[in-house]
């Protein structure tokens, strides 16, 4: 394990964790590939600076000088599926490490993958996996956080959320290690959640940060789209929309907007 040094959060780091500290990557998802081999334990991938960091289907992730990027691998040994419902307890865990710097009320999880603060966008999460008969051989899960800069509008896509930074929004901004240090245990403690009582548990607590509950929202897939009123999301983690006749529909995997 390559030490991070003296964090401000004084809770251990968790025993059966490793940690890969960098000061320059292209992404850490990249580099947690690379090192997959040499890899036997749940191992965070840290890296003060990335030069080509990207998120959700190759879209380009802006990371300037100060903000937060790591990437967790793990070898799950379960249905893919199941090992997919990570994205909930890893978007909790982000929220979690960074709500000591802003008041955690005005957090928010958007489905399925991103923290919102002030209704802007200030964290995001990737997974990438590996699976082999149906069990997930590897799971990566990749973390950036805007703790100094954020992009512009212009820089989204139509219709994106607005970003945000702790900066930006006049908090103050933590160090990157210090985020780290505090991420990995609270996603320890959720991955323990995940596992003692299930996701039925850790839905429960997501769906109390859920952004958009009960509005109107549109789920976008590719040239597809469903418009509903956000319901809930179910054991699977799907989202359950409700049309305007009545029924229900469940939604696997989307770009939400609203």
């Amino acid at each position: 394990m390559h030490e991070l040094g003296k964090t401000d959060f004084d809770q251990p780091w968790p025993q059966s964790y490793d940690c890969i500290v960098l000061d320059e990557v292209d992404s850490t998802m990249d580099e947690a590939r690379r090192r997959l081999p040499e890899l036997t334990r749940p191992t965070w991938i840290f890296a003060r600076n990335q030069s080509a960091p990207h998120g959700r289907r190759g879209r380009v992730w802006h990371m300037p000088e100060g903000n937060f990027s790591a990437t967790l691998v793990m070898r799950p040994d379960e249905p893919i599926a199941h090992a997919a419902l990570r994205a909930f307890t890893a978007g909790l865990a982000m929220l979690s490490a960074l709500s000591p710097y802003s008041a955690v009320g005005e957090f928010a999880l958007k489905w399925p993958n991103d923290v919102l603060l002030y209704k802007r966008k200030i964290a995001g999460i990737l997974l990438e996996s590996e699976s082999l008969k149906d069990k997930c051989q590897w799971l990566s899960i990749g973390f950036g956080a805007n703790l100094r800069g954020a992009p512009a509008s212009s820089d989204l896509e139509p219709q994106a959320i607005p970003a945000t930074s702790l900066r930006q929004d006049g908090h103050t901004v933590p160090r990157p290690e210090d985020v780290l240090h505090r991420l990995a245990c609270s996603f320890a403690d959720w991955e323990r959640i995940f596992r003692d009582y299930g996701f039925e548990s850790v839905g429960k607590m997501w769906i109390g940060y859920a952004y958009g509950l009960d509005q109107p929202v549109v789920a976008r897939m590719g040239k597809r789209e469903v418009r509903g009123i956000f319901r809930t999301i179910d054991l699977d983690g799907n989202l359950i929309l409700k049309m305007d006749d009545g029924s229900f529909e469940r939604i696997a995997a989307a770009d939400l907007f609203f």
